[in-house]
C-alpha cells in the first residue's frame, strides 16, 4: 500500500532525477510541477505535457495501490503538490539561494539520506529499469530490522522488504 511517505521518495527521484545538481535564474525560469518531476520539458511550453503513463496520471501504477484508493486526474497534482511542499519543509528538497536572499538564482538538490539510511538502486523487477532503493537499520528490541525500500520512477512499482537480524 502506497502512502505519502513513497510519494514523497517517488517525487524527490523524480525532481532528483530531472534538475538536481542544476542552477536556475528565477527571473527567466519559473520551474512548475510538471517540469520539477519531468513531465513537462524544462525549456519548452509550461503548458505543452501529456500525462499519460506518468505519476500525474490517475492510472498510474503508483495509484493503484494508495492507501485511500480515491485518486483523480486533479488530486494527483494536488497530492504531488503536497509532496514537494514536505520535502522542502523537511529539508530533502533544498533550494538554496546561490547569491543570499536577493539572488534570483538558485541551486536545487535533493538529499535522499536521513540518517540510519543506505542509499543504492537495484533493477526494477517489473520493468527492469534502475530503482532508487533506501536501506535502513531499525532498532527494535533486542534485534534490529533491516527494511529496503525500493522505488522505480519509470512504472512506479515500489514495496517495503524488511528481515529481523539477530544477534549472534
Amino acid at each position: 500500500m502506497n502512502t505519502m511517505k513513497d510519494l514523497k521518495e517517488l517525487v524527490a527521484q523524480q525532481i532528483d532525477d530531472t534538475i538536481g545538481g542544476h542552477m536556475f535564474d528565477l527571473t527567466s525560469e519559473n520551474l512548475t510541477v510538471t517540469q520539477m518531476i519531468g513531465v513537462a520539458e524544462i525549456d519548452g511550453e509550461k503548458e505543452a505535457y501529456q500525462t499519460d503513463g506518468t505519476i500525474l496520471d490517475s492510472s498510474h501504477r503508483f495509484w493503484e495501490n494508495w492507501y485511500d484508493g480515491k485518486v483523480t486526474q486533479f488530486s494527483t497534482f494536488e497530492l504531488i503538490e503536497a509532496a514537494i511542499y514536505l520535502l522542502v519543509k523537511d529539508e530533502t528538497l533544498l533550494i538554496t539561494d546561490v547569491y543570499g536572499e536577493d539572488s534570483d538564482l538558485v541551486y536545487v538538490e535533493v538529499d535522499h539520506t536521513p540518517e540510519n539510511h543506505v542509499n543504492t538502486s537495484v533493477r526494477c523487477q517489473e520493468c527492469g529499469h534502475p530503482a532508487g532503493a533506501s536501506v535502513e537499520f531499525l532498532p527494535v528490541s533486542p534485534n534490529y530490522t533491516l527494511q529496503m525500500n525500493i522505488t522505480c520512477a519509470h512504472c512506479g512499482e515500489s514495496g517495503v522488504y524488511t528481515s529481523v537480524l539477530v544477534k549472534e
